[in-house]
């Protein structure tokens, strides 16, 4: 038995990293069809899905995420970076630039949020 849930998760993992990378569907959905698939094939009990979920670290990176969404779709700081990154022609330059300015802003805001926001630029950036 404990082989078979050993194999249940492994197959588990293999489908959040498939998905994942092949971008089946979003993250959320990836990691909620996974718990939800581990519960009904018994290696998760109702109490321990639900502690997961209830567990406050969780709820204030997903705030934090949420926050850096907004902050980035509401375009209160698109001026600002754009002004920093699109004068950058090199790989070094923008790379110097965006050290600087999440080490600045890391030091006072948490990294989560910050991440988030900084990743459209650094992807419009590289393409």
């Amino acid at each position: 038995m404990e082989y078979l849930d050993a194999f249940l998760v492994s197959l588990v993992l293999i489908f959040i990293i498939a998905s994942l990378y092949l971008e089946w569907v979003g993250p959320g959905l990836t990691f909620g069809i996974s718990v939800i698939m581990l519960g009904v094939l018994g290696i998760l009990t109702p109490v321990e899905i639900l502690a997961g979920f209830a567990n406050e670290q969780i709820a204030v990176i997903v705030l934090l995420l949420m926050i850096g969404d907004v902050t980035r779709k509401s375009g209160i700081l698109d001026n600002f970076f754009e002004k920093i990154f699109l004068s950058a022609k090199t790989y070094r330059s923008f790379l110097s630039r965006l050290i600087l300015t999440v080490a600045g802003f890391s030091a006072f805001l948490n990294n989560t949020p910050l991440v988030a926001i900084m990743m459209p630029f650094t992807y419009s950036w590289g393409k």
